[in-house]
């Protein structure tokens, strides 16, 4: 089992990730990178249709770039996080992680039911988000756990 601030080390490990993958896809989507889409169509993604759909934008603002300046902000919460506990930032980065993963959960759906084609960067900038979900609801439901046993 993990330590219980290690959940936040993971977290910004994980951040860092995201932003890495944001990137390639902010360089693939607008600077028509053709090695970045060789390595999607290796994949058998199609990032290029993907980016490129209405659904690659935000309120008219490129997805990643919304994913680096998200995430960036979700690395500094979670190394705040482990350098001092502070209640409003631990539930600053567990929001966070929850709201990434619902978003994540639309692009997925976008992907497979909507545009019926995938994108392996972003399949891979989702996957993360699900894992940050995940991470920080088993967080809340062990602090939960832990909280009730010391009021019992």
């Amino acid at each position: 089992l993990m330590r219980p601030n290690a959940v936040y080390g993971v977290i910004a490990l994980l951040s860092v990730i995201a932003i890495a993958f944001s990137a390639i896809l902010l360089v693939e989507k607008t600077q028509n990178n053709q090695a970045l889409n060789n390595i999607c169509g290796a994949l058998n993604g199609q990032c290029e249709q993907v980016q490129g759909s209405p659904y690659g934008q935000t309120f008219g603002i490129n997805n990643p770039i919304i994913g680096i300046a998200a995430f960036t902000l979700l690395l500094i919460l979670a190394l705040v996080q482990l350098a001092r506990s502070i209640r409003l930032v631990e539930y600053s980065v567990l929001f966070g992680c929850v709201v990434a993963g619902i978003v994540s959960l639309r692009f997925l759906y976008l992907q497979e039911f909507v545009l019926h084609m995938y994108c392996a960067f972003c399949l891979v900038v989702d996957g993360i988000s699900l894992a940050l979900m995940i991470l920080a609801l088993i967080r809340v439901f062990r602090k939960k756990k832990a909280l009730e046993g010391t009021t019992n």
